[in-house]
Parts: structure tokens; C-alpha cells; sequence
């Protein structure tokens, strides 16, 4: 360094001003580099850590006619509340979504969550709304099977009544792409509105969706 700073003529004074301000320099580039090597706890406590993750995999059953097939892939609403011990809900979700679409297996996630006692809320756009209370305790992702989502809740009301069986007679023998044609009264998602979709009116009628925090 002393022989790169002796290079054009420079005086013994102005060589020891410059030495002290690149020592300086190099003191700080080095404390820098440490600050930012060393591991910082807060950062560290906000970073997941894989196997530490707690996460919800939720299933459900769509009806259909007898004899019927149809896609697992639909819309659904979700809510995830948790309870305060294991007796008293807080109405307030600590998850919502409007429009979750699920897998083709008829799965939906609900990621990073906290230890804990919860109770899932999930509904269709035409069908009545279950709950289930579970508890997540293992860290991974916890299966939680909804069960069956009932059709029939034509107008989204979380009821099937006479109202919901008007909505569809309107619809009814019309075909997607036709004038008239209603998806809320397609229950089994097949493009059409015929005996099936009245079939599975009359077999939910009278019904109620879960209220859990409604």
C-alpha cells in the first residue's frame, strides 16, 4: 500500500491523511460485512421454518344423480374461525375467502395457521353451507373432510325452499349458451337444467346450511 501511495510524488503528509481515510474505510466495509453476516433473531423468528408450517387441507363431496359423473373443480366460499380454549368460538374469522377454487381432487388449502381448535365454514355458490370443528396440533398439513356440500340454495340464501324451487323451474329444459339459462340452477354442472337438478332440490328441501357465526 505504502508503494501504490508513494506513485506520483505524493508527500509524506498528504500519504498519512490518505492512509487513515482508506484504514477508516476498510474498518467500516468490515464492520458492515459482520452486521450483515450475523444472524438476526427477529428476522429469524418471522422467516418460516420448514416442519414448523401448520397448514389445512380441506374435502368435499359434491352431489349428484344416480349413475352421474361430474367435476370435483368448484368455487367455494371459506371461513376458518378459531376458539378460545375449547369452548367458546371467536366470531370473527381468522381466515376468509370468497372464491377458492379447489383442486381436481375437490381439495383447498388454508395456509399458515397456529395451533389451535378451529371451525371451518365452506359453501358452493348453489349449495347449503357445512362446518366442521377439528383441532390442529401436529405440525404438516391437517386433513379435514368437510362431507357432502347439499344442492339445491339456487338464490344463495343458505336455505332450499320454494323459492330456490321457483328459480329453477324457470331455468328448467333451457341449455348453457340458451336465453333463460341459469348456472345457479345448473346444480350438477352439467350445461343443462333438467330432472337431475330437480332431483336434487327435492331431495335437500326444507334444508339449512350451517349458521356457525353467521
Amino acid at each position: 500500500m505504502s508503494r501504490i501511495l508513494n506513485r506520483g510524488g505524493v508527500g509524506r503528509r498528504q500519504r498519512s491523511v490518505l492512509l487513515a481515510v482508506v484504514l477508516a474505510s476498510l474498518l467500516v466495509c468490515l464492520a458492515l460485512g459482520s452486521s450483515a453476516m450475523a444472524e438476526d433473531p427477529a428476522a429469524k423468528a418471522n422467516c418460516p421454518t420448514t416442519g414448523y408450517l401448520y397448514d389445512i387441507k380441506g374435502w368435499t363431496t359434491l352431489e349428484n344423480c344416480s349413475g352421474l359423473t361430474r367435476s370435483k373443480i368448484v368455487t367455494l366460499q371459506v371461513k376458518l374461525y378459531k376458539w378460545t380454549g375449547t369452548t367458546s368460538i371467536v366470531c370473527s374469522p381468522v381466515y376468509r375467502a370468497t372464491s377458492v377454487t379447489t383442486l381436481a381432487d375437490g381439495s383447498f388449502l388454508v395456509p399458515n395457521v397456529v395451533p389451535g381448535k378451529y371451525t371451518l365454514w365452506v359453501k358452493g355458490s348453489h349449495t347449503l353451507a357445512v362446518c366442521k370443528t377439528f383441532t390442529v396440533s401436529v405440525a404438516g398439513t391437517t386433513q379435514v373432510s368437510i362431507g357432502t356440500l347439499p344442492e339445491g340454495d339456487v338464490n344463495g340464501d343458505n336455505k332450499i325452499d320454494s323459492a330456490d324451487a321457483g328459480l329453477l323451474m324457470q331455468a328448467y329444459g333451457k341449455r348453457s349458451g340458451e336465453t333463460g339459462f341459469s348456472s345457479q340452477a345448473d346444480l350438477n354442472g352439467d350445461s343443462k337444467i333438467d330432472c337431475c337438478d330437480v332431483q336434487l332440490v327435492s331431495a335437500n328441501y326444507g334444508k339449512t346450511g350451517c349458521t356457525t357465526c353467521q
